[in-house]
C-alpha cells in the first residue's frame, strides 16, 4: 500500500531486524545510493545491514579489539570507517586498515568517508584536547587546521567530493560549527541569542552545511551557505537539529522535539504516522536518488523502539 505523505509517497517502511541476544539496531548513517545501514546495536557493538539481514560488524582480525564503532560508508555502501583501537578503514577487498593517528596523541576516531573512499576526516585525541585530521589515500593523516586559535577541533563530515568538511569547535564551554576545505578552516555564523552550534553534515559538492544552533534551554534547525545562516522550521518545537542532507542539497533530516522530519525547501514534513503502528523520532541518514527519497533513524514500531529504513517516491 501506498500512503501519502504531502508531496512524497511512501512505498516501504522496513522495521531493521534484530540480532540475537543485543539490543535493537540504532542506524547513524545511510550509503549515499540508499542501499547500505550502518550504526550500532550499543556503544561498541556495531552492525551493517546491506538490505536482508544484519551483521554484527568486526573488521578487526585483532581478538584483543573488542569495542567496534561504524560510523560512515561510502557512497556504495562497500567502505566502512570508525574506530577500532583508533580509526579505521575497512572494505572487503582491501580489509581492515588502521589509520593511524597524529603526533603525539593517544588515539583517534574516524566520522566520514569520501564517496569513492579515499578520504576519510574524524579527530585525533591528545590528553586534554582534540584535533580535526583529513586522511588520505597513500598519504595518511594531517591536521584539519583549526579555526581558531586554542580550540579543540571534530571533523564531523566530509562532501562526497572530497573538498569540504565541517564539524565542532570547542574553546572552553563553547562550541561552534565550522567549515574547511583542508587549507583553511573558518567559523559559521550564528545569530546573537544563541551561544552555541554545530555542523553535523554536507552536501555532496561542499554548498551546504546543516546542523543546530542552541542557546540556554533551546535549539534551532539550520543550514549554512554562501556564508549565510538559514532557519529552518522548529514546528513551535523548543529543540530541533538537522543531522543530514541528501548529496544534492534537496532534502534535509533531522528532528523537531521528539518527531522526525524532513525539510524541503520552505517546506517541513513530519514522519509521523505514515503506516500503521509506527512513529519516527529521529531522521539520521538521508538519500536521494532519482525520484526516490531514502531515509533512516529511530522510532517506534508497535511501543516497541526500534530502527527502521524508510522508501518514498517524489
Amino acid at each position: 500500500m501506498i500512503l501519502s505523505l504531502l508531496a512524497l509517497k511512501v512505498v516501504r517502511v522496513t522495521q531493521l531486524p534484530s540480532y540475537p541476544a543485543t539490543p535493537q539496531p540504532h542506524p547513524y548513517a545511510l550509503s549515499g545510493d540508499g542501499r547500505v545501514v550502518v550504526g550500532q546495536f550499543a556503544p561498541g557493538n556495531a552492525f551493517v545491514w546491506r538490505g536482508s539481514e544484519i551483521s554484527k560488524f568486526k573488521p578487526s582480525p585483532d581478538q584483543s579489539v573488542l569495542d567496534v564503532y561504524v560510523q560512515s560508508t561510502s557512497q556504495d555502501g562497500s567502505i566502512v570507517v570508525g574506530k577500532a583501537k583508533e580509526a579505521y578503514r575497512y572494505n572487503k577487498a582491501g580489509g581492515f586498515q588502521l589509520l593511524g593517528k597524529l603526533e603525539g596523541d593517544i588515539d583517534s576516531f574516524a566520522y566520514d568517508v569520501s564517496a569513492d573512499g579515499s578520504l576519510v576526516v574524524g579527530y585525533s585525541q591528545a590528553d586534554t584536547f582534540n584535533r580535526a585530521f583529513v586522511w588520505r589515500k597513500g598519504k595518511g593523516m594531517t591536521e584539519i587546521p583549526t579555526p581558531a586559535e586554542n580550540t579543540s577541533s571534530i571533523a564531523l563530515a566530509v562532501s562526497a567530493n572530497g573538498k569540504v568538511a565541517c564539524g565542532i569547535s570547542t574553546a572552553d564551554t563553547t562550541t561552534r560549527a565550522f567549515r574547511t576545505d583542508f587549507r583553511l578552516s573558518e567559523l559559521l555564523p550564528m545569530g546573537r541569542n544563541h551561544t552555541d552550534s554545530a555542523a553535523n553534515d554536507v552536501s555532496g559538492d561542499g554548498s551546504m552545511i546543516v546542523g543546530s544552533v542552541s542557546g540556554e534551554a533551546s535549539s534551532n534547525a539550520v543550514y549554512w551557505k554562501n556564508g549565510q545562516i538559514f532557519y529552518l522550521s522548529n514546528l513551535g518545537r523548543d529543540t530541533a537539529v538537522a543531522k543530514c542532507v541528501s548529496e544534492d542539497g534537496v532534502y534535509i533530516g533531522g528532528y523537531c522535539g521528539n518527531d522526525a522530519v524532513l525539510w524541503h525547501g520552505k517546506k517541513v514534513i513530519r514522519l509521523d504516522s505514515v503506516a500503521r503502528g509506527w512513529t519516527f523520532e529521529s531522521v539520521n541518514g538521508i538519500a536521494h536518488v532519482g525520484k526516490r527519497v531514502i531515509v533512516t533513524g529511530w522510532g517506534n514500531h508497535h511501543g516497541k523502539d526500534v530502527g527502521y529504513y524508510l522508501v518514498m517516491n517524489e
